[in-house]
């Protein structure tokens, strides 16, 4: 978790969440992906279904988003919650 809350303090700007945002071609680009990791880390623990109303992406673009941070490393889903 120490590791995300690294990563949700990144700028809109940092080239790692223009990567990400690049890789699942999200349209709100790596503002979206700096929303996505800030409301994880504020709401620990939630379900994907909640962080994605939170930030206003349609659950299948969080799904990405999610996938691909767990793919890199940054992101582990506990019981269908992220942590």
């Amino acid at each position: 978790m120490s590791e995300l809350k690294n990563l949700s303090g990144l700028q809109a700007d940092h080239p790692l969440l223009n990567e990400i945002s690049e890789s699942v071609s999200l349209r709100e680009g790596a503002s979206g992906v700096a929303s996505f990791l800030r409301a994880v880390v504020q709401h620990n623990g939630a379900a994907l279904k909640q962080i994605a109303w939170e930030v206003g992406l349609p659950v299948p673009v969080a799904t990405a988003v999610r996938r691909e941070l767990e793919a890199r490393g940054y992101l582990v889903r506990k019981g269908g919650k992220l942590d």
